[in-house]
């Protein structure tokens, strides 16, 4: 999508970084709900390290993407190909998954 109009464009990443910025949210929450306990910190700093990894080769390959691999469409076709993989490898993995009772919930005492 093009426009001319600066607000309209402002208005649009806007709303795209608020999508943006909630998704690594979610990935924090699979951690502590799939993770055992004593090894959520184990686990969120290999999420991290995957993570930075990620940053560091993502704007190298999109950048030769859009020089070499067919422009703009190209990576974010990639992108989106990618984004469906991961969306698709949770799901396998994962399974089903079902929402832990808390203590509270479960009518027991606490304390």
């Amino acid at each position: 999508m093009h426009t001319a109009n600066a607000h309209l464009a402002v208005l649009f990443i806007s709303i795209a970084s608020v999508f943006t910025f909630t998704i690594p949210q979610n990935c924090w929450v699979l951690v502590r709900d799939v993770v055992p306990r004593n090894k959520v910190g184990l686990t969120g700093g290999f999420v991290h390290l995957i993570a930075n990894m990620a940053g560091l080769v993502a704007p190298s390959v999109t950048g030769w993407l859009v020089q070499y691999g067919g422009g703009y469409p190209a990576a974010f076709g990639v992108t989106a190909a990618l984004a469906v993989d991961a969306a698709v490898g949770v799901l396998a993995l994962l399974g089903p998954m079902e929402r832990k009772r808390s203590a509270v919930q479960a009518g027991e005492s606490i304390g």
